[in-house]
């Protein structure tokens, strides 16, 4: 996927609201402003649309596959090679393949086994917000092979599925937003897992692992996770953003006259994408903001 540097967004922003880049107004302060309206203008467009560009489509189970190398505590949940379900009867359980070993693994079945699956599923992408599940593979299925979706609905442990739900299934659906702030990273600064910061070297955002101090975003992929903006939300990225800021701003004509533009473009880029993908039904836009 083409991505666009949140550097380019922060410059873009800035022009819109009549500050240059380049000059003195142009302070860490605006840029932190800028990442902290652009991330919730961010997260507003993500999940707006099913848009075909940020889609996965994947197979599945309800638990996570078992690994010969992991260790398994008593009571853990995953499905074995044969496509069937086992809860660990044992705790440091290694090495013990649930399939032919009944001794440390037992059959998990019945009314008592949770249906549910995980958002952040081991082994799997992470979903932000699934829009399918079928028996089939929904990229091979025609219409009349709809009947095969799967039912679901949100509960507390994630996806929940009816008795029915087979032991592997297709969903499709939408990756989680990155995380965008432009709050400049600090060397001297110890971080935590999920902290956000902007680093103006490389122009771009990244997340924490995990806790660290002066280590650089730019040179360390395990201590920090960098965040990719799909360039095809560049403008209304850019446009969006620069709305907020004016409409927080008291500048209420000006807001109002770049929102239009925003609505334009967004209508511009549904059109855009479903055309990419050879689709003939258009996106729904599913309200105002």
């Amino acid at each position: 996927m083409k991505t666009v540097s949140f550097k380019k967004i922060l410059e873009g922003v800035a022009r819109r609201i009549g500050v240059d880049p380049a000059g003195v107004s142009f302070t860490t302060e605006l840029v932190g402003f800028i990442g902290d309206f652009a991330q919730d203008r961010l997260a507003r467009i993500w999940t707006s649309e099913f848009w075909p560009e940020l889609m996965v489509v994947e197979e599945r189970p309800l638990r996570p596959d078992w690994v010969a190398g992991s260790t398994y505590a008593d009571g853990d949940e995953v499905i074995g090679t044969d496509d069937v379900y086992y809860v660990s009867q044992a705790g440091a359980n290694t090495g013990n393949d649930p399939v032919t070993d009944s001794g440390t693994w037992w059959l998990a079945v019945g009314s008592g086994f949770d249906r549910s699956m995980a958002l952040d599923l081991l082994g799997y992408t992470p979903i932000g917000e699934v829009e399918l599940a079928s028996r089939v593979d929904p990229r091979s299925a025609s219409l009349n092979v709809l009947p095969q979706q799967v039912a679901f609905w949100m509960g507390q442990n994630g996806l929940q599925f009816a008795s029915d739900v087979p032991a592997r299934f297709w969903v499709r659906f939408r990756l989680r937003p990155p995380q965008v702030s432009g709050v400049a990273w600090d060397a001297s600064r110890t971080y935590a897992a999920g902290d956000v910061v902007y680093l103006a070297s490389t122009g771009s955002c990244y997340v924490a692992a995990g806790a660290s101090t002066n280590v650089s975003p730019a040179g360390s992929t395990t201590d920090w996770t960098l965040q990719e903006i799909p360039a095809f939300l560049e403008e209304l990225l850019k446009v969006g953003t620069a709305v907020d800021m004016l409409f927080s701003e008291g500048q209420y004509a000006k807001g109002r006259e770049l929102d239009r533009t925003f609505d334009q473009l967004l209508v511009d880029t549904q059109d855009k994408q479903i055309a990419q993908q050879g689709q003939s039904a258009r996106v729904q836009w599913n309200g105002g903001w």
